[in-house]
């Protein structure tokens, strides 16, 4: 039989087919009053008879019906009634309804716009704006195909109202939130600029792979300058800039930690830092190709152009140089072992699970200064004392270490008894008394939030050597209290008061205090 009905008559069939199943549904449905508005539908539940007062908002449907007798499951709309479904802040959905021959339809299917559908439609629009800058929203449509994952499978209100609630979990209002994100992420992307960079010479080139491998350098170029909404770069320029100079910067956030250890010989003991792994893209010419491994305290270069392999260390009297404790503890034990005739084994472990680099090099790079057996065992006792109290992995400056290495050394020889007895001259500007038997000392150590703060009774006695150097002669020592403070606070001010109190506090035990 050949079909009469004209294109409209088949969607005012379809729209009330589609009433028909809301009504089925027990569902409410108000149609638009606007042909143009870009739907056909606001679906919503009946009112209630209690009232939720944890919610004020109402859950609305907006719903664009199609109708065909194509055979196939898919529709077109106007770009302009897609994007009204869209930016609604709410649940939207295209219902098509697929006739045969008669009256009522074959199948139906509920398709629910979501974000993935969202960013096809305005990626696809955006596409043909480049391409046709005289594009009319209201003229141009797009083919929306519909599988069976939105079929109705049985023509019933039950099966409708199904596929609405299924779109919205766990909640409509959580769905709302979701979609202003979405939503929001979109708006954002569509603020895209897109740069052609051009590299004029092989120093330009060499200095712009450096900077992917976090080096600080400057290269020149000439830049073209796109408006891209949603990556999708305009044909004319925006701006051109020719030979400038400038830089980039690796995201941190986007590249490859690793754990990176390092050891004396593949079966001694290993010592764990947290690394990045940078990288010269692929796209660059292979005579560039390098790999950067970065830890706070060295790193490990490896360029493939003359497959050299460089281990280099961080100055550690840099001022600006700060490193989590435990890495420092650890570099220092590692040069500590270090054989300047043997090897250095280093392993890199990626957390995103690639393959392993196992590698090793010669020991140089890692020789120690003179006196690093002092500096060492001063710092081991600081460490010791920082990890009882749960501190070792905040941050440290290393050259502040070594500068009062002298404060941290009493750490070291501090809660012991000595025979024969220890000697040490000290500053004091105070004439001590005949009788003082014991030394109060204080030696703090400065984390980046944090200053400790420790307190130490040497027992001896003492004498005055010139006006500002006095000789201690003691016997025993112990540690006596620690203070830990931030940095905002008057430290100079609570040191010398907790001073005071353990003053007070040996002399109630009998002793005369310096």
């Amino acid at each position: 039989m050949i079909n009469t009905k004209r294109s409209e008559d088949l969607g005012s069939m379809g729209e009330s087919f589609f009433k028909l199943l809301a009504k089925d549904a027990g569902l409410v449905v108000n149609a638009s009053d606007d042909d143009k508005a870009g739907w056909d539908f606001e679906v919503e539940h009946p009112n209630s008879p209690t009232i939720d007062y944890t919610s004020q908002v109402r859950q609305v449907y907006r719903v664009q019906v199609k109708a065909t007798r194509s055979g196939k499951p898919e529709c077109s709309l106007t770009y302009s009634n897609l994007l009204n479904l869209i930016q609604f802040g709410g649940p939207t959905f295209i219902f098509l309804a697929l006739y045969d021959s008669g009256i009522n339809p074959e199948r139906a299917y509920l398709l629910h716009i979501d974000e993935d559908l969202a960013l096809n439609v305005l990626q696809t629009l955006r596409n043909k704006e480049v391409a046709n800058k005289d594009l009319k929203l209201n003229k141009s449509k797009k083919l929306i195909k519909f599988d069976e994952a939105c079929s109705l499978t049985e023509l019933s209100g039950y099966c409708l109202s199904g596929l609405f609630s299924r779109s919205a979990k766990p909640d409509y209002l959580t769905y709302i939130e979701r979609k202003v994100k979405w939503l929001k992420r979109i708006e954002l992307e569509s603020g895209l600029l897109h740069f052609n960079i051009t590299l004029n010479d092989e120093k330009s080139l060499r200095s712009m792979a450096n900077c992917f491998l976090g080096y600080d350098e400057e290269f020149t170029v000439d830049t073209t300058t796109y408006q891209a909404p949603l990556g999708i770069p305009d044909t004319i320029p925006l701006h051109v800039d020719k030979n400038h100079t400038t830089t980039i910067k690796p995201i941190e956030n986007e590249l490859t930690k690793a754990k990176v250890k390092l050891s004396q010989s593949e079966f001694s003991k290993k010592y764990v830092f947290d690394g990045l792994i940078y990288t010269v893209p692929k796209h660059l010419p292979k005579k560039f190709a390098a790999m950067r491994i970065k830890t706070s305290l060295f790193e490990i270069v490896y360029r493939l152009e003359s497959n050299e392999l460089n281990f280099n260390v961080e100055n550690l009297l840099d001022k600006k140089l700060k490193v989590p404790i435990k890495e420092l503890y650890g570099f220092l034990s590692f040069m500590k072992e270090a054989d300047s005739e043997g090897k250095t084994y280093i392993e890199v472990e990626p957390k995103d699970g690639s393959t392993p680099l196992k590698v090793s090099l010669s020991q140089g790079s890692t020789s120690v200064p003179e006196n690093f057996e002092m500096e060492f065992n001063a710092f081991n006792a600081t460490y010791s004392k920082l990890f009882e109290l749960n501190l070792i992995d905040e941050l440290i400056y290393p050259y502040k270490v070594f500068e009062k290495i002298g404060h941290f050394y009493l750490l070291y020889i501090v809660g012991q008894e000595y025979n024969p007895k220890f000697s040490l001259e000290f500053s004091s500007e105070s004439e001590p008394a005949k009788d003082v038997n014991v030394v109060l000392f204080n030696s703090s150590v400065e984390l980046e939030n944090t200053t400790v703060i420790f307190f130490s009774a040497f027992y001896g006695s003492v004498t005055k050597l010139n006006e500002s150097t006095v000789l201690g002669i003691f016997s025993k020592s112990e540690l006596i209290d620690e203070l830990i403070v931030p940095n905002t606070e008057e430290i100079e001010a609570l040191t010398k008061n907790e001073s005071e109190r353990l003053e007070e506090t040996l002399k109630v035990r009998g002793f005369n205090v310096l």
